[in-house]
């Protein structure tokens, strides 16, 4: 179990289900989620660490916050020749990966190379309250192909298949009975089998011209309310973003974007003002002492907000403060 020293980010409204991003679009993608450095561990953080055979899980837990898993997984003194495979038990969290905002909620499946540079400096931005499962895999357990390990790398969290459908589920489950009681040796060696077996399946399905998502934008066409999701969250910076152009772009009608809101109990462009506040709100949190603090209105049309007056009424309406006293450390939304 550990812990480290700075502030986590207050909780916030929770966006709806579950919701992925893929490559932004100019302008280019906020800057300062990929060129800060990871952070440490925050205090109200805790993080276990179990072994199931050859496998370390180890289990993040706590509040809005930047997690970098290099920080919560411990080192191995084989080497960093090792796959981070992630998935989340609960929460929704953004991440940078080749330049691109990406994010991801529970069960998705994100793979990290230990021996990758950029691990190092590799953070999830939870949004919320959060359980992260971190499973630390060999990379000699998955054979000799070295290409396996860099398709798994390269999926996107939001693939279906036939694969994480089981994988997801079996490593949270897997999490959380390491946690209850470790499994005895025999039945560990078994289950870390069957994760690897999974993962090389998934590395072979990864590889097939017609897997899922694997069209021009990378994403699995079959389901639409994930799609939608993605695009808008791509988008958010977008001050163009509106129901006609989003229906436009997925060759749908706006009557039927709208009808799958409404089904959620909210409308289009309520959730795309909740989710430019989530982020704007992410970057306007109180920093150390002695750092700049970011300008409120850069934030704002960062975010697709044009007015800073109007960012501000909303952000007040949202979460019973400015954006300017959230910045100043002075509350918590």
């Amino acid at each position: 179990m550990s812990s480290a020293t700075m502030p986590a980010t207050p909780t916030g409204p929770t966006p709806l289900g579950r919701y992925t991003g893929a490559t932004l679009a100019p302008p280019p993608p906020p800057a300062p989620l990929e060129s800060r450095p990871a952070p440490v561990i925050p205090p109200v953080t805790r993080v276990t660490t179990h072994t199931v055979g050859p496998l370390r899980i180890s289990t993040v837990t706590g509040p809005a916050s930047a997690v970098a898993p290099a920080s919560a997984v411990p080192p191995d003194p084989g080497g960093p020749d090792r796959l981070i495979v992630a998935v989340h038990g609960r929460g929704i969290a953004t991440f940078v990966r080749h330049g691109a905002v990406l994010a991801c909620g529970p069960l998705d499946l994100v793979v990290l190379d230990a021996a990758d540079p950029a691990f190092q400096r590799f953070a999830f931005h939870e949004a919320e309250d959060f359980e992260l499962h971190l499973v630390d895999v060999p990379h000699h357990l998955l054979g000799p192909a070295r290409a396996d390990a860099e398709r798994l790398c390269r999926l996107h969290p939001h693939t279906r298949g036939e694969v994480t459908p089981l994988l997801g589920p079996l490593l949270r489950d897997l999490a959380a009975g390491a946690g209850g009681h470790s499994p005895r040796p025999a039945g560990a060696g078994h289950l870390a089998t069957g994760v690897v077996g999974l993962l090389g399946t998934l590395a072979a399905e990864a590889a097939r011209p017609d897997a899922p998502g694997a069209g021009p934008d990378g994403r699995d066409r079959h389901d639409l309310t994930p799609r939608l999701r993605t695009h808008m969250n791509e988008h958010l910076w977008d001050r163009d973003l509106t129901p006609e152009t989003i229906a436009a772009h997925h060759h749908i009608s706006t009557r039927l974007l709208h009808r799958i809101f409404a089904a959620e109990g909210t409308t289009v462009t309520r959730w795309i003002q909740r989710r430019r506040l989530e982020e704007c709100r992410r970057e306007l949190a109180p920093t150390r002492p002695g750092r700049p603090r970011p300008a409120v209105a850069t934030i704002a049309r960062r975010w697709g907000f044009a007015n800073p007056a109007h960012f501000s009424r909303v952000f007040r309406a949202a979460y019973g403060l400015s954006p300017t006293t959230w910045r100043d450390g002075q509350g918590a939304p």
